[in-house]
């Protein structure tokens, strides 16, 4: 088994990149992290999220950008204080575009200076990459992007993204 595992490592190594397109991997207090730009150009250093249902922006970088924000609602439709919503048109990795994408805003200051959020303009979720293979390539410090391949059989207790 650990044999198996070793060689699909080294195969993993040294097969090239079958990558729609790459960005660059960025170090954000010793976790990855990934360039995205909007369809204006402008950057963003986004935290890659495997456990969130929701993106994520820094209320500076929305203010700083001129994005229109809205109150968010609990589930009830109640304000929730202090978080708002933004949409960003256009948002790309690269040359993949991965359309518009609707991102929680929130003032990240405070836990970013304190240190328990790391140095960047938010995270995106896994939802805004449905349906698209990420890779994260340490050792050439790239993020790749491209269009999933069609679902293998599972052979063991597998589940579903949503």
């Amino acid at each position: 088994m650990v044999r198996n595992i070793a060689l699909a490592m080294a195969a993993a190594l040294i097969v090239p990149s079958a990558c729609a397109t790459e960005v660059d991997m960025l170090d954000r207090d010793g976790l990855p992290c990934l360039a995205a730009e909007t369809s204006d150009g402008t950057p963003l250093k986004l935290m890659i999220d495997t456990g969130d249902a929701t993106s994520l922006l820094d209320a500076g970088k929305a203010k700083a950008m001129d994005l229109a924000v809205e109150p968010a609602k609990d589930k009830g439709g109640k304000v929730i204080d202090s978080y708002f919503i933004a949409h960003l048109k256009g948002l790309r990795l690269g040359q993949e575009t991965l359309g518009d994408d609707r991102f929680l805003v929130m003032d990240m200051n405070k836990d970013i200076v304190g240190g328990t959020f790391p140095h960047s303009d938010g995270m995106i979720a896994y939802t805004d990459l449905r349906g698209k293979r990420l890779t994260l390539d340490y050792k050439r410090h790239v993020v790749g992007l491209s269009d999933a391949p069609a679902a293998a059989p599972c052979a063991a207790a597998c589940g579903t993204i949503t």
